[in-house]
């Protein structure tokens, strides 16, 4: 299904956890084990929606603390990843127009959407690392380093 064709309420529903994220990240971290105390407590508490059926409403306060812990752990068995690049930015920018011109095209049901825009999205993304980002960003200027002069904090390039 095309993004516009989402409807109000799953735009407002999608928005709304794009608006948890971005506030979360104003937070500090806390540390490491009340962090892993919270999440533990997050997945309990997601069960228990489920069992209750309040997971219309928890889902807004449960799902967007655990995506983003389980997003920032270090997997040290996928750093062999890395050994092809950094095609994060790529998978990004394209992830979201693969699946829009297969959702206009072909009208795939979630399965195989997922079977055919990931393939398809991370050979783009490696494609976008190696022939334009990798390149582009050996063009960068260097940074400023910051100059203190008299209590002021002055550019220096």
């Amino acid at each position: 299904m095309p993004f516009w064709d989402l409807g109000a309420d799953r735009i407002a529903e999608l928005g709304v956890f794009f608006a948890a994220g971005g506030l979360l990240s104003l937070l500090p971290l806390p540390s490491e084990q009340l962090r892993n105390r919270l999440v533990l407590g997050f997945l309990l508490a997601l069960v228990a929606s489920l069992l209750v059926n309040g997971w219309v409403v928890a889902k807004f306060f449960l799902l967007p603390p655990l995506v983003i812990y389980f997003g920032t752990l270090r997997y040290p068995y996928l750093s062999h990843v890395r050994k092809v690049g950094d095609i994060s930015y790529g998978v990004y920018l394209w992830g979201f127009v693969v699946q829009q011109f297969l959702a206009y095209f072909l009208h795939p049901g979630h399965l195989t959407m997922m079977a055919l825009s990931i393939p398809i999205t991370y050979v783009l993304g490696f494609l976008s690392w190696h022939l334009l980002e990798k390149r582009a960003l050996r063009l960068k200027l260097p940074r400023a380093e910051p100059e203190l002069v008299a209590g002021v904090v002055k550019t220096r390039r």
